[in-house]
């Protein structure tokens, strides 16, 4: 399920989203940072995101409210979240 959920979908040429899930955060919250290949998000209104990276087993929960995009940078704090548990758990 996890791998059907994460395929890019045949109609998007652009590989941004999966089955109801978006493999690439919105431009609006994502930077620079690099996340691991299989991460994968479901994305709510204002800036709610569940990031899923099955390699790292990980689950990152953002319930924030972000009127404008560009205020929140998504792919960032998830890789400060990924490096933070790695460089805990070695």
């Amino acid at each position: 399920w996890v791998k059907y959920t994460h395929s890019p979908a045949p109609a998007d040429p652009l590989e941004r989203y999966g089955a109801h899930v978006w493999l690439k955060v919105a431009d609006g919250y994502s930077g620079d940072a690099v996340l691991p290949a299989d991460t994968f998000h479901a994305t709510g209104h204002a800036g709610q995101f569940v990031t899923m990276i099955p390699s790292a087993r990980l689950v990152v929960v953002r319930l924030g409210l972000t009127r404008y995009p560009n205020a929140w940078d998504q792919t960032r704090f998830v890789r400060d979240v990924l490096d933070a548990v790695s460089s805990a758990h070695p």
